[in-house]
């Protein structure tokens, strides 16, 4: 939840500071999987909404993990 939590307060800062080419590491496979399928957290998900229509738009948002096996 935490992980999930920092990825959506980081796009919601990166458009408030006019970046829109977001390329996001974390470090947990399966919080990158969560947003590459859309399954976000009931909590998150009206934030996350919010956010990703604005990346749609770009075509910009990148989230994936720091390793990959």
């Amino acid at each position: 939840m935490a992980e999930c939590s920092a990825v959506v307060a980081g796009a919601e800062m990166s458009i408030k500071r006019g970046w829109l080419k977001v390329w996001m590491k974390v470090d947990s496979t399966s919080v990158a999987h969560t947003f590459g399928r859309r399954q976000v957290l009931w909590e998150l998900q009206t934030r996350w909404q919010n956010v990703s229509q604005t990346f749609e738009r770009y075509d910009c948002l990148f989230i994936s993990p720091l390793y990959v096996f």
